[in-house]
């Protein structure tokens, strides 16, 4: 038996009834489908707007680490030394292809640029 036919011989027949009920059914489902679409929707929205946020952050970091390397204040060789970061990566981010390098190294390069300028 179908659900409808198991509404009307539910009802005794009475068609009025059961056609309310499916409707009201039906309208429960879709409302539940339509609710975790959106939900979903919005959480993706706000992964995307939490990473882009991210990599705003992080570019100012890497402007801020770029302009202390090119202010020439430091040796690069001394920076590598005192900071654990490699020579090839800090040559990397002073060419312009930092958004390739892990973000802990960022932090590790911007904290050490930090702690030297107070």
């Amino acid at each position: 038996l179908t659900l409808q036919s198991k509404l009307i011989s539910y009802y005794s027949y009475d068609y009025t009834e059961a056609k309310n009920e499916m409707q009201y059914f039906v309208q429960n489902i879709f409302n539940i489908f339509f609710n975790s679409f959106l939900l979903a929707h919005l959480h993706c929205i706000r992964l995307y707007f939490k990473h882009q946020q991210k990599e705003i952050y992080m570019k100012d970091k890497i402007d801020y680490i770029v302009q202390q390397i090119k202010s020439k204040k430091f040796n690069i060789r001394a920076v590598c030394r005192n900071s654990g970061v490699s020579n090839a990566t800090i040559y990397k981010i002073n060419q312009g292809h930092g958004s390739n390098v892990r973000p802990y190294i960022i932090d590790t390069l911007y904290n050490y640029f930090k702690n030297i300028g107070e």
